[in-house]
């Protein structure tokens, strides 16, 4: 089985619209129905959960019962941090799922997911247990200790800018998460680097330009265009 599950529990500090970034109208359509809708429609995909707001579980039913997005099998609670909302899900669902199922854990505010990378997240993840969705960095990064000079400039062919899904085999994923909160692990930003922590490797599959997060005024409007441009097609 392939479960989705779908952050949407974020604050929208840097964005300061009048609804959670989740939930602006983009094209006349909530942001987080677009990669609800992909996952929707994927053929492998089994099952979706939604992780978001308590005050925003009547908005996400409501989104839910709309557009008949018939794989959402649950709406729960996130956390103050994204480790918890993960975590929350993967607690949720393991009562109900074997640890070899894969779970795939998507950004809501990454609207604009393909059917390839769904299906490359499933393939790899099935064979190493541990996926990153990732694309090259095309940029020269500088390291700087003080914020005033340049201590260091890295080799750009070593690094990739991560995206989500991440993808494990749910047993990994799970154990990863619990010896981190018995752990008290802190400064994790995404799963994949939690999974590295505990030991595992973690595989790359290509993700794309347009699977990026919308988080400040200027994305969101670089995504507006982009749905645009897709409606008139």
């Amino acid at each position: 089985m392939n479960i989705a599950i779908i952050l949407a529990a974020g604050n929208s500090t840097r964005l300061k619209g009048k609804s959670p970034k989740q939930l602006l109208n983009l094209g006349g359509k909530p942001v987080s129905f677009y990669s609800l809708d992909v996952f929707q429609q994927h053929p492998s995909v089994d099952s979706i959960v939604v992780v978001t707001k308590p005050e925003l579980f009547s908005a996400f039913s409501k989104l839910v019962k709309k557009y008949h997005l018939s794989k959402v099998s649950a709406i729960i609670a996130g956390g103050a941090s994204r480790q918890v909302s993960v975590f929350n899900a993967l607690a949720f669902l393991d009562p109900s799922v074997h640890h070899s199922d894969i779970v795939l854990i998507h950004d809501a505010a990454r609207p604009f997911i393909t059917k390839q990378i769904i299906e490359d997240n499933i393939r790899v993840a099935k064979k190493k247990a541990a996926v990153e969705t990732a694309i090259s960095c095309a940029d020269t990064i500088s390291v700087s200790k003080n914020g005033k000079t340049i201590s260091n400039v890295l080799d750009r062919r070593e690094l990739f800018h991560a995206q989500t899904p991440q993808s494990f085999a749910f047993g990994l994923i799970l154990k990863a998460h619990q010896k981190a909160l018995l752990e008290n692990w802190d400064n994790i930003t995404d799963d994949a680097q939690l999974v590295l922590r505990f030991g595992h490797e973690v595989a790359l599959v290509e993700g794309t330009k347009v699977n990026f997060k919308i988080t400040t005024r200027e994305d969101f409007d670089l995504a507006k265009q982009i749905v645009l441009k897709r409606n008139k097609h």
